[in-house]
This record gives structure tokens, C-alpha cells and sequence, in this order.
């Protein structure tokens, strides 16, 4: 039975008079979004917001279209308003949801408050990272050449980290030797398990893995010190699965191979995980892994395609959707997790 006209009063009334938080929330938005947009853009943001809601919520009750969860009938009203009515998913929250969008963007692009060191062997190339990271948004950015295999290397890092900062509080283990395939790189990696270089092996596992280690290990330090950190250790599909070596294959070049030194690199990246998460426990560190799946950055249109199709959601990762899911390990959103694997490659591992 569709909702009777008699109903929207009560529900009206029920929305006031249990949830006065309403008017709280409205009064920091309008402050919040009036120092950031101005009163112009604030008052555009309230108005569509509330306008493209109750519009989809007319649908839902006068037409019978479920609109996320709200979906009322003459007969549940009641019921459903005093029971199932949840806060965040009604009409009147509908400016904040965007507004928490809009803020979200600016912070993951460092906005909010965060100094950065990007440590890599490549000095130059660390230094035009960190520019790049002060001129897109404003954040201040320390450039820091590093060898992540070299203990001594490691503790200098973090102690000019600390020289400048007076303060480290998350680190995220990201450096690795990850083989290319791009078509420079054709006929690079064409060596196969059986012929596997026993120094090729040995480079992979000391970047890949001891260089996980001793990040891990200088970071340590000041976190127990301050009694609070976090670490996020960036894994890899291939971690969870074995590669899918067709992806590599080109007509007209020799066999290519992702190299076993980054399978099982990345495998001990989340043994490190929960064995860091388990050791540090009652200490204040939480240390999480993130398993991306790929993410496109100009890939030839075989490998494109042929990605996609392994993929449950049929494309590559966008680099902010990568990012946005750190911003959601290093923060207090994910206060409650440690130990665990945050796996945000687009379906690839459901199959």
C-alpha cells in the first residue's frame, strides 16, 4: 500500500522532535562549508542536496522505487521511524554526505595537516615527488634519498624525519622492485623459473622484503616512544594469487614473465603484517596491508583489455581509488583494524 498524504506529518514531526541533532549538524555545516566555499556555494549545496533527496524519497514512497533505506508504507511508518530510521541515509543528511565528500578530496590530497617524506633511492626523483605533493596541495614535503637494504640508510631517514617533523606517525612500506612490461621493456623479463638468476633473486627478496623489515624496525622507535603509530604495508594481488603470466604475452616478442620475486615478496608482506600487528599489540601501532590490484598508468591497449577482462568490475584501478583506500588505513577511520589485509583490486581475486 502505497504511503497516504496523512503520513508525511508524522513522519515530519518524528524527524524533529528525535533527531534535534539535526539542527546541530546543520549549524556546523553552514559554518564549515561557508569558510571553504563561501555562503553562495554553501547555500547551492544545501539546496540541491535536499532537492535531489526529496525527489529520489518521493519516488520511493509515492511510486514504490526503494531509495537506499528508507522506503515507507502507511502500514510501516510508524514502525520504521521509530525502529529502522538511521540517521545518515535520510533526506536531511544529504547536503553533509556531500560536503564530507568534498572535504575528503581535499584531504587526500594532503590537506589535512599532513608533512610527507618521500624516501627513495632516486634522490632527484624523490625531490620532484615532493614538489609536486607541495604545488598540488599545499602540503609541506620532505624529499629524502634513501636505500631501504641499508640499515644505516633506513635510521637516517627517520632520523631527519624526526629533525624536521619532531614526530613520525605513520609509515607506509611501499618501495619495491616491480618489473614493468611496457613495450620499452620488451624482452626484459624473459627469464623462466628453471633459469631463474640466483642474484635476481637476492636483489628481489632485500628490497622487496628486508627493506620492508628495517623501515619497519627504525619506524618502530618513535612510535613506541610517542605510544601511537601506524604502518601500511603495500602488498599485491600476486600475493594472494599466482600471476596470470598471459597477461604478459605480446605476438612477435619473447616470452615475459612476472618474476617469482615479487609473488612471494609480497606474500611475506602480509606474514610481516600480522606478525608486526600481533607483536605490537597493547603498544598503540596498528599495522595494516594494502593489496591494490593494478592501476592504469598509460598501459598498451592489449594488456588494457586483456586486465580488464580478469576483473569483476571490467577495468584497471584510477590512482585515487588507490589512495583514498591509504587515507582510510592511516586514519582514525580505521582505528578498530589492525592485522588485517584491505583488498581493493576491483574483483580480480573473487573469481
Amino acid at each position: 500500500m502505497a504511503q497516504q498524504a496523512a503520513d508525511w506529518p508524522i513522519l515530519l514531526a518524528g524527524t524533529l522532535l528525535l533527531r534535534p541533532y539535526v539542527f546541530v549538524f546543520l549549524a556546523a555545516f553552514l559554518v564549515l562549508a561557508a569558510r571553504d566555499l563561501g555562503w553562495r556555494r554553501t547555500w547551492g549545496w544545501l539546496g540541491w542536496g535536499w532537492a535531489v533527496a526529496y525527489v529520489a524519497e518521493y519516488a520511493s514512497t509515492r511510486i514504490g522505487i526503494p531509495f537506499g533505506l528508507y522506503h515507507y508504507t502507511g502500514e510501516t511508518a510508524w514502525r520504521e521511524l521509530f525502529v529502522s530510521n538511521v540517521p545518515f541515509f535520510d533526506p536531511l543528511s544529504f547536503p553533509f554526505l556531500a560536503y564530507a565528500s568534498y572535504c575528503l578530496a581535499r584531504w587526500a590530497l594532503g590537506q589535512a595537516g599532513g608533512r610527507v617524506v618521500i624516501a627513495d633511492i632516486d634522490g632527484a626523483g624523490a625531490k620532484r615527488v615532493a614538489e609536486a605533493v607541495t604545488e598540488d596541495s599545499g602540503a609541506e614535503a620532505l624529499a629524502l634519498p634513501t636505500d631501504v637494504t641499508d640499515a644505516d640508510s633506513v635510521k637516517a631517514m627517520v632520523d631527519r624525519t624526526l629533525q624536521a617533523f619532531g614526530r613520525l606517525d605513520i609509515l607506509v612500506n611501499n618501495a619495491a622492485l616491480d618489473p614493468k612490461f611496457d613495450a620499452g621493456s620488451a624482452g626484459r623479463h624473459s627469464a623462466t623459473f628453471e633459469d631463474f638468476p640466483l642474484d635476481a633473486w637476492r636483489q628481489g627478496l632485500e628490497v622487496n622484503v628486508t627493506g620492508m623489515f628495517l623501515c619497519a624496525q627504525a619506524a618502530a622507535r618513535p612510535m613506541l616512544e610517542a605510544g601511537r603509530g601506524v604502518i601500511v604495508n603495500i602488498a599485491s594481488t600476486y600475493g594472494l594469487v599466482g600471476p596470470d603470466q598471459r597477461l604478459y604475452e605480446r605476438e612477435g616478442q619473447p616470452p615475459a614473465y612476472k618474476p617469482v620475486t615479487y609473488s612471494v615478496s609480497k606474500a611475506a608482506a602480509l606474514g610481516l603484517t600480522r606478525y608486526l600487528a600481533t607483536y605490537f599489540a597493547g603498544k598503540g601501532i596498528r599495522v595494516n596491508a594494502l593489496t591494490p590490484g593494478g592501476v592504469f598508468a598509460g598501459h598498451d591497449e592489449v594488456f588494457l583489455e586483456r586486465y580488464s577482462l580478469r576483473t569483476v568490475l571490467g577495468r584497471m584501478a584510477d590512482k585515487e581509488e588507490i589512495s583514498a583506500a591509504l587515507l582510510f588505513l592511516v586514519s582514525d577511520a580505521s582505528s578498530y583494524m589492525t592485522g588485517a589485509n584491505l583488498v581493493v583490486d576491483g574483483g580480480w581475486t573473487a573469481w
